[in-house]
């Protein structure tokens, strides 16, 4: 199991609380083969040597996943959003989590942002108000946990943008890391594109054509700086956008915010605060 934001130590704990016993003999024989195997690797090896050390044994999952499992248990009534992309994550994320907070919905953000998302529900299920959990989960997602994040299905989700980025993971193939991206689509019920940023732009054009998109009922949305060649279409709403002449985030025609008023600066923070909006 790939977990970037739990530690070691805290597994056995988490699998306790959140997955059934499992006695069958050989499954834990062949855990403890693939512990054994990974422990005489170098402390540097890569995912892919793990991979190869583990893919006999059992599949490889991300921490997301396993706090999927846990939610359905124990939470199944509360929304999720995933926010991925190059930059802006963790603010966008923020941002998220701050506005559906200050409507009255509660939310709370974990996952690639710390906490991460198994140990934000461990820290509810094991406290004093052990039911009080989240309306809403807003998950910062990285390529890394969405390569192997199986079953988002998501309720809203965000793709900020995609630029070249960790590419020495995906063999300088900007594809590949694109693709890992996008996982975030997974069962997903509606998803934000950034106009404003040319690969995302392009992916969207690109992805209303793909059978994943047609077979599934997902509404696509635009946010961003400026307009782009798909606001004239009546398929796709307007969304939300930055009028540059008036200084205003808009929904559509409705003036929202001016961007004087906000206190994070910069056109980067304003197509923050849409994707957050």
């Amino acid at each position: 199991i790939l977990s970037p934001g739990v530690s070691v130590r805290n597994w056995e704990n988490i699998l306790k609380n959140i997955l059934p016993t499992n006695e069958n003999t050989d499954e834990n024989n062949a855990a403890n083969n693939s512990e054994n195997s990974e422990n005489s690797n170098n402390s540097n090896n890569s995912n892919e040597k793990v991979y190869k050390n583990y893919k006999n044994y059992i599949d490889i999952i991300s921490e997301i996943d396993l706090f999927l499992w846990a939610k359905k248990k124990y939470c199944p009534t509360s929304k999720l959003v995933g926010i991925t992309g190059c930059n802006g994550k963790t603010t966008t994320t923020a941002l998220t989590t701050h506005l559906f907070n200050s409507a009255g919905i509660s939310a709370i953000a974990c996952g690639n942002i710390s906490p991460s998302a198994i140990q934000a529900l461990l820290d509810i299920k094991q406290s004093e108000n052990s039911n009080n959990y989240p309306q809403v989960w807003v998950l910062e997602l990285s390529s890394f946990q969405l390569e192997t994040t199986h079953n988002l299905n998501a309720d809203s989700v965000a793709i900020l943008n995609l630029e070249p980025d960790h590419l020495d993971r995906y063999n300088n193939d900007l594809f590949k890391y694109i693709f890992a991206k996008t996982n975030i689509l997974q069962g997903a019920r509606s998803a934000w594109f950034n106009r404003s940023d040319t690969n995302t732009l392009n992916f969207f054009g690109a992805f209303q054509h793909h059978d994943i998109y047609k077979k599934a009922n997902l509404r696509l949305n635009l946010f961003g700086v400026g307009r782009s060649k798909f606001d004239k279409k009546p398929e796709f709403p307007q969304g939300f956008f930055y009028n540059r002449l008036t200084k205003f985030l808009c929904q559509g025609e409705q003036n929202l915010v001016s961007s004087d008023d906000l206190k994070l600066k910069g056109e980067h923070n304003i197509a923050n605060a849409l994707a957050a909006l």
